[in-house]
């Protein structure tokens, strides 16, 4: 994760981002997303594996860049996602910092 100000931010990622979003076939845009996720074998029904994998995918290895706009800065990550089907796909990470720098929150994510 970026270090704004020498700071490291704790990654966050909203319950609702996993389970009413990424994860929810029946969101207007999570929809497809959750399909591809799904169809590899992480689960709404348990969603610690997938948490455990997005963390893992938002380490500065995998920072592709950043995009501003006038309302935010979004940290780009992109990298190879190990599924639990044992597949491996490269993925596309968004994230922006919150509160001040503090928190680092997952906006999406989806393959590329």
């Amino acid at each position: 994760m970026p270090r704004p100000g020498g700071r490291v931010p704790v990654p966050c990622i909203p319950d609702a981002k996993i389970g009413g979003y990424l994860l929810d076939v029946g969101h207007a845009e999570g929809g497809p997303k959750a399909a591809f996720f799904l169809a590899r074998g992480f689960a709404r029904e348990d969603p610690r594996p997938f948490i455990a994998a997005l963390l893992d995918h938002g380490r500065s290895d995998n920072f592709s860049r950043a995009a501003e706009n006038r309302f935010v800065t979004k940290y780009i990550y992109e990298g190879a996602m190990q599924m639990p089907d044992g597949s491996s796909h490269r993925i596309r990470s968004v994230w922006k910092l919150v509160d001040d720098g503090a928190f680092m929150a997952l906006v999406t994510a989806y393959p590329i």
